[in-house]
This record gives C-alpha cells, structure tokens and sequence, in this order.
C-alpha cells in the first residue's frame, strides 16, 4: 500500500516538476509560426535542434541549425533579449533545447509544437 502510495506521489511531483519548468516557454503551432515569421521575420532568432544530417536533409529557410547537443557550447551564437523559435522534428528536443536557453535566461523562449513536421511553412 506504502509503495502505491509513493509511486502516485513521485509520478505527482513529477509532474509539477515539467509543469514548472516550461512556464517561461511559449508554444506554437506550425500555422502560428508562419503567421510569426510573415509579420516579424528579422525580430526572430530560429534555431533548428536537429542532428547536422537531419539538417542538411531538410529544414526550413532561416533556421540555423545548433544540435542539441550543442546548445550550450553555442550560447553566444544566440542573443538573449530577442525572441528566439526553436524546433526539432517532433518537438521533444526543443522542448529540452528551450529549457536550457530559458534556464540562462534568454528573455522570449518559443518552441514550435510537434516540430517540423507541423510547418508547412
């Protein structure tokens, strides 16, 4: 019973834990970003987390890619008071690309939701 217990609590706090740590990460939709990228296309910072060979396979126009794995080696290729839009191809390694950039406290952190495959930009 203890152990049920405990599992609820810790799948609880968890959680809260992801909840909390996204609350300064904006997300979009394909069709809201291309509907951003119309209206302010030198305003945005796009950044494409993907692999350098998913990249070169294909990618979107104006996004510079910095592999995940990069993210933080590459901070100074990012200026933290504009807004940056950061995608991957499904959305789960930006997510963590924007935790990290929002962490260091880049001012406007957006990640496109569902990643690539949701622009059709």
């Amino acid at each position: 019973m203890y152990n049920i217990i405990a599992v609820v609590i810790a799948i609880i706090l968890y959680l809260l834990y992801q909840k909390w740590s996204t609350r300064n990460i904006k997300m979009v939709t394909g069709t809201e970003l291309e509907s951003m990228l119309s209206k302010n296309k030198k305003g945005l910072q796009l950044i494409d987390v993907r692999t350098s060979e998913e990249y070169k396979q294909h990618h979107v126009k104006g996004f510079k890619n910095i592999p995940l794995d990069q993210i933080r080696s590459r901070l100074k290729e990012i200026t933290p008071d504009k807004p940056v839009v950061v995608m991957c191809a499904s959305g789960s390694r930006s997510i963590k690309a924007c935790k990290v950039l929002s962490k260091v406290g880049m001012a406007d952190v957006i990640n496109l939701r569902g990643g690539i495959a949701a622009y059709r930009g």
